[in-house]
């Protein structure tokens, strides 16, 4: 049993405590938070640790098995030149592929990530998952961009589901896109759902999409009987009046919906931000994903935090927290079991140290080390 007390502690599921400390059992699980006081000193084989302590983060969006492309791609091409660049740069050796999506995993479990909502297309990272503390959760992703059949393209995904399911890992089907996925093609794909299926979409991430407010498709995927969540991710060129309008015509499946942002990657690609304040502003149910290191330097969900409170400083911390962790949770269905420190979960401890008590913010220098 351990007892891990810091300056203030942020247990997401209510209020900050000052000088409290959690009680973790021999597994990590949480047996107790404790209300602050002037005693700490006085507790028996108490950790002490200037700074605060939070759940672990939960990554909602990334492509593992891209991280061999660090560095590889041109900041600021556009979406449009950055995928069309990706087919030829991914062809690697699997051996080095794996080595760096291994020593990825390893990076983003000392950074504090617990959890991972991750696009796959190819059976790289599937075994090393088996082994890895982090929890994943595979989007085994579907697109038709190059007139290949419907029937094959489903054809290779049911083959990339059916080893993650052989590797008792967590996978569901994921349209790329809107645009990348036909109506032939998005209803094959739906076809294959199960109950309380878990979606996967890039959302309005390029210039094109940014006119329509719900599309056809996108109400297709939400009001199917079996889906339980839907991630839409980078929402970069998401405005205020698409939320209205969602807020207008799909009132009811709001709940369904957890907008992902990955800021950091909207700055590598197409140098803008999601419209961030919009969705905190209408209380959206909001996840932080890092995306890939083909656009970014670091798979650190703190980063992303530092980078959304740089620009957005009336989003207090938080809702950036609960934004980095309880939300993500609920996204990947892991809400159970991690986001928030309560009792008989195992959510991870995390200490931030470098965090601004006065102003209530992360500090540019703010660091986390995982405690648990």
């Amino acid at each position: 049993m351990r007892k891990i007390a810091a300056n203030s502690i942020f247990p997401v599921s209510g209020a900050p405590i000052k000088n409290g400390h959690v009680v973790l059992s021999d597994s990590g699980e949480i047996l107790d938070v404790v209300g602050g006081g002037d005693t700490l000193h006085e507790i028996a084989g108490l950790e002490f640790y200037n700074g605060i302590l939070v759940p672990g983060f939960v990554n909602a969006h990334c492509h593992l098995e891209l991280s061999h492309l660090k560095g590889k791609l041109t900041e600021g091409m556009g979406l449009s030149k950055f995928i069309r660049q990706i087919p030829a740069l991914r062809q690697q050796e699997p051996t080095l592929i794996k080595q760096e999506a291994q020593k990825a995993l390893r990076y983003m479990w000392s950074r504090g990530i617990q959890a991972l909502g991750d696009i796959i297309n190819t059976p790289f990272t599937i075994e090393m998952k088996t082994t890895a503390p982090i929890k994943c959760h595979n989007f085994v992703e579907v697109f038709n961009l190059r007139n290949r059949s419907d029937e094959d393209v489903m054809g290779n995904g049911r083959k990339l589901l059916e080893k993650v399911q052989h590797h008792q890992l967590k996978g569901t089907f994921a349209p790329h896109s809107l645009y990348g996925t036909n109506g032939l093609l998005m209803k094959s794909l739906l076809s294959e759902l199960h109950e309380h299926s878990i979606v996967s979409v890039h959302y309005k991430e390029s210039f094109s999409e940014r006119g329509l407010l719900i599309e056809n498709g996108l109400k297709t995927i939400l009001e199917h009987p079996h889906l339980k969540q839907l991630l839409l991710v980078h929402n970069l060129y998401l405005t205020g009046g698409n939320l209205d309008g969602f807020q207008k015509e799909v009132p009811k499946l709001l709940e369904k919906i957890h907008w992902v942002l990955c800021p950091n990657s909207n700055l590598y690609i197409e140098g803008q931000l999601p419209p961030a304040s919009d969705l905190y502003q209408r209380n959206m149910q909001v996840c932080l994903g890092t995306d890939s290191l083909a656009s970014n330097r670091k798979l650190s969900v703190l980063e992303e935090m530092k980078t959304l409170q740089a620009n957005f400083p009336e989003i207090p911390f938080d809702v950036l927290l609960q934004w980095a962790t309880i939300n993500g949770a609920k996204a990947l269905g892991l809400e159970q079991e991690l986001g928030s420190f309560e009792k008989g979960k195992k959510p991870g401890v995390l200490l931030i140290s470098g965090y601004n008590f006065k102003n209530q913010q992360l500090s540019s220098e703010a660091e986390v080390t995982r405690l648990a």
